[in-house]
């Protein structure tokens, strides 16, 4: 089973300082689980490692990080620095064009790619996504091959393009776009590393 570790929070934030080391025991005690942990702070991933930190002990930890727009890719560095048995990079919400490096795209096993969920007035309104941004993103991923999820187009979408009655992606309406449905999880290769 795949657990979204900390999906209300970021597991790197300094407020989780106090209960991180009791998510680290969990996470080791449970082997049979592979547990997905994304941040946005991956300046401090080293520092708050466990001290048993290693493929032994938690290979089933797949580290993240969120890229919005262009102005985020130096996350992508900062994880490339953690020794683990998975990286993933979540481009979720997608704010702007992202244009990667070969050596970007080869740091990282998985991708997840999706708009901006939100509200047409107060507090939460989302931001507008290009469909460009997805696809040039997109391509990039699958030259590289690197496994790629698309998650969602975001309520950009939903509420003033495409009119999706499934705009989440969760179940796939007729009019969603073929070329966005693309559901891909990493998996272990014989021999070592990851493929689609």
């Amino acid at each position: 089973m795949r657990i979204f570790t900390g999906s209300m929070t970021d597991f790197f934030i300094e407020e989780a300082d106090e209960w991180r080391d009791d998510a680290w025991r969990i996470i080791k005690s449970c082997p049979q689980h592979d547990f997905q942990i994304l941040t946005k702070r991956p300046e401090r991933i080293q520092q708050c490692l466990p001290k048993d930190w290693g493929k032994e002990n938690y290979s089933n930890v797949w580290l993240g990080v969120t890229v919005e727009s262009q102005d985020e890719v130096f996350r992508i560095h900062e994880l490339a620095k953690v020794k683990c048995e998975l990286r993933w990079v979540s481009f979720e919400p997608l704010l702007g064009p992202i244009y990667l490096s070969n050596e970007e795209l080869n740091s990282f096993q998985w991708a997840v790619v999706g708009g901006e969920s939100g509200n047409l007035t107060g507090k939460y309104q989302f931001r507008k996504t290009e469909l460009e941004w997805y696809l040039s993103l997109m391509y990039q991923i699958r030259e590289s091959g690197t496994a790629l999820f698309f998650k969602q187009f975001g309520s950009w979408y939903h509420h003033n393009q495409l009119n999706l009655k499934d705009w989440k992606g969760e179940k796939w309406c007729r009019n969603f776009p073929d070329v966005f449905k693309v559901r891909q999880f990493p998996r272990k290769l014989e021999g070592g590393g990851y493929g689609i």
